[in-house]
């Protein structure tokens, strides 16, 4: 087990250096290869404007969410304002 996690290692701290060569039966790829458009671009497009955008409003929505039931639980403080000094009976005596 160990001799096959070893024997790249080996192979390749032997020559030092990493080579690459080009096969010899690789093909170029050609513009007839090249996938060719259909449908309307107009459509793809506006399919995809309300895919964001519903994104987006789902997303602010969350947020809004997020904040408000941060706010209402008291883990949020947006400091827009000085903190007001909680009562204790100690301060009401003097």
């Amino acid at each position: 087990m160990l001799q096959h996690l070893l024997k790249p290692v080996i192979r390749n701290a032997r020559s030092g250096v990493r080579s690459y060569h080009v096969p010899k039966d690789l093909k170029l790829p050609t513009m007839d290869e090249i996938l060719v458009p259909n449908g309307s671009w107009k459509e793809a497009h506006d399919k995809a404007q309300r895919k964001y955008t519903l994104q987006f409003i789902a997303g602010i929505v969350i947020l809004t969410g997020t904040i408000a039931i941060g706010k209402m639980n008291g883990l949020l403080w947006f400091n827009y304002m000085p903190p007001k000094p909680k009562n204790t009976e100690s301060s009401k005596s003097d």
